[in-house]
């Protein structure tokens, strides 16, 4: 264990002192979450912000040839604005015809344009047809699909429900 440097506890907050901040790459919009080891030791693991936001949003600048969807997945509408695993289906799916259109709201939400969340089931479902050669002609490899339902779900600019 390295120790690099003693901070102080003081009024419900933890200050890092620069050097430790440099060290670990913090930068503005990163979530901290802190593991208690036992007690007097705690773990701390940093999962980015703004980071995942951009990586989402560079996938859907070339987003993989899925093929056709070869069933209708269900449609509800929702009466807040819920990221529904359609729109995640074809804004990541090349050869979509409505990938244009599902991309355009995507993005919004994750320029934080507009007021978006996902739910665990929609990343579930996502995952679940876009690796399955019976829901896509060219499904996607596990490791990606799981890649990207991780950076979709670590985004702060999409609440979750």
């Amino acid at each position: 264990m390295v120790h690099l440097a003693e901070t102080t506890y003081y009024k419900d907050k933890v200050y890092l002192p620069r050097e430790v901040k440099e060290k670990l790459g913090l930068v503005d919009g990163d979530v901290l979450h802190i593991e208690v080891v036992e007690k007097g030791v705690a773990r701390l693991s940093i999962a980015s912000g703004c980071r995942t936001a951009k990586k989402a949003l560079e996938k859907l600048d070339n987003p993989p040839d899925l093929g056709r969807v070869k069933e209708r997945l269900s449609r509800e509408e929702p009466v807040k604005i819920l990221l529904d695993t359609n729109i995640l289906v074809h804004a990541y799916n090349k050869s979509s015809p409505n990938q244009k259109q599902a991309s355009k709201i995507l993005k919004q939400a994750l320029r934080g344009e507009i007021d978006a969340c996902l739910t665990a089931q929609v990343i579930y479902e996502f995952f679940a047809v876009v690796t399955n050669s019976m829901r896509v002609d060219c499904p996607m490899k596990l490791e990606e699909a799981a890649d990207l339902c991780l950076i979709l779900w670590e985004c702060r600019e999409i609440k979750k429900k």
